[in-house]
C-alpha cells in the first residue's frame, strides 16, 4: 500500500497541532496508519515526497515547499 504523505506548516497559534490532530482521527477512522515516531530529531518526510502540503501561512509554507512532491497539491491560507 502506498503511503500518504502531508505536511502541515504554519507559525504558532495558528491551529497547527489541531489540524494535524484531525488529520490522524481521520486517518485512523478510515483504516490507515498514522506514523508517529519516538526522538524524531528532523522531519520523517523526504524532501521532494510528500503528496499534500497545507500552509496556514505562506512564508513557512514557501520554506516547507521542498519537501512537496513534483506531483504534489498544495493547499495555502493567503
Amino acid at each position: 500500500m502506498k503511503k500518504f504523505e502531508i505536511v502541515v506548516t504554519g507559525v504558532g497559534g495558528q491551529g497547527i497541532l489541531r489540524l494535524a490532530e484531525i488529520i490522524g482521527r481521520a486517518a485512523v477512522i478510515e483504516g490507515k496508519n498514522v506514523r508517529i515516531g519516538e526522538k524524531v530529531h528532523g522531519p520523517l518526510i523526504i524532501e521532494g515526497s510528500a503528496d499534500l502540503l497545507i500552509g496556514l501561512e505562506l512564508i513557512e509554507s514557501l520554506r516547507a515547499s521542498v519537501f512537496l512532491s513534483h506531483s504534489g497539491t498544495a493547499v495555502l491560507n493567503k
